[in-house]
């Protein structure tokens, strides 16, 4: 997935955004379901980027067709990654964590785009029930991860809140060396 992330670079470098669109689609479905892929991160970010520069056509025809795949997949990790990708480009990614945060009892299969919205979302609600768990799950298996500032400052919110002050800087530092 990170070969095809530089791939769709470099067709962006040479002006082909609809071939670099078209490669990050297919890594996506390819390897998606893999919660460890961490190229699909990077494509997902990148995607992000792209999709508020296409024109409103082009927008609704990638939305229409990441509904698409979302429907035909039988992946509980590339569901959750497709409703995040479209929760982002709609703007209900903070909707989609409060609903995630209520589906998902295991956060295993999800992914750091996923756990992103998951703590973007309680951070706006100031609810920090789970800020440690995953804090955690971004420190022992997603530590490159750019994603996880989310968790950084969720947690060290939660810390502030709750007076420890410093763990509190120790998680802000932690946030400030990403």
């Amino acid at each position: 997935a990170k070969a095809a992330f530089w791939i769709g670079k470099t067709k962006l470098e040479q002006g082909l955004t609809g071939e670099a669109i078209a490669v990050y689609q297919e890594t996506i479905l390819q390897f998606g379901g893999d919660v460890l892929q961490d190229g699909v991160d990077l494509i997902i970010s990148e995607m992000l980027t792209l999709y508020r520069r296409l024109k409103n056509e082009d927008r609704a025809s990638l939305q229409a067709d990441l509904q698409a795949s979302l429907k035909d997949t039988g992946s509980v990790t590339l569901k959750l990654r497709l409703r995040a990708m479209l929760a982002e480009m709609t703007g209900t990614a903070n909707e989609l964590g409060r609903q995630l945060n209520v589906e998902l009892d295991d956060l295993t299969q999800a992914p750091p785009p996923v756990l992103a919205v998951l703590c973007n979302a309680a951070f706006e609600d100031k609810e920090y029930s789970r800020a440690a768990e995953i804090l955690d799950l971004f420190q022992t298996r997603y530590e490159e991860s750019e994603f996880m500032k989310a968790a950084l400052k969720l947690r060290a919110f939660e810390l502030f809140e709750t007076q420890q002050y410093d763990a509190a800087m120790k998680i802000a530092e932690e946030a400030q060396a990403i």
